[in-house]
């Protein structure tokens, strides 16, 4: 269910019933302003590209970038990962090698760092096919403590992770995962 509320001459609210709850826009001057400014669209060509090569869905990228680095090409965090994706240099590495690249890696570029980051989450949906919790943790935490954490019984639960860190992290790109998948039906249903 879809219902526009007029509103002056220059907003409306768009209410739209999506599975979960409502969700309620206010549009200023019904132009494309809101929606330039409402959604993350930095490198979204780059994004679509590689997501396609790979077949993840590019919401999920562009949840998992947002709660990584806020769409920053040149985040850098205490623990040395860099970029969109905030890979860590020996990460690129592994993949970069894996790809037959053998050129330097500038993580701080977002071609290098959507490639190689796509491409990393493209392999731990490998390693757990049937468990995003899993491909989530491990790509913030490792596989290695991942594999530890299913140990053979069944899909990862949250609540379950010991690490804090990685608990918020999984949570956090889920429900930005959620709300960008809202936001693309409510788009497409205005037809914006």
């Amino acid at each position: 269910m879809i219902k526009i509320i007029p509103g002056t001459n220059k907003t409306k609210l768009i209410v739209a019933a999506v599975s979960g709850g409502l969700l309620a826009f206010v549009v200023l001057n019904q132009s494309r302003a809101f929606w330039a400014l409402a959604r993350p669209v930095f490198k979204k060509d780059l994004i679509n590209q590689y997501s396609s090569i790979y077949k993840i869905d590019p919401l999920l990228i562009m949840a998992l970038v947002k709660v990584e680095s806020k769409f920053q090409k040149s985040a850098l965090s205490h623990r040395g990962a860099v970029g969109l994706m905030q890979l860590m240099p020996e990460t690129a590495v592994e993949m970069s090698k894996k790809e037959g690249t053998t050129d330097s890696l500038d993580l701080a570029d977002p071609v290098t760092n959507l490639r190689l980051g796509i491409r990393y989450l493209s392999e731990l949906r490998l390693l757990f096919p049937t468990d995003p919790v899993a491909v989530l943790a491990s790509y913030n935490a490792g596989p290695t403590n991942v594999r530890k954490w299913v140990n053979g019984g069944g899909p990862l639960q949250i609540d379950h992770i010991p690490f804090k860190e990685t608990r918020k992290f999984v949570r956090d790109v889920q429900s930005t995962h959620l709300w960008l998948k809202r936001f693309q039906k409510v788009k497409r249903i205005i037809g914006a």
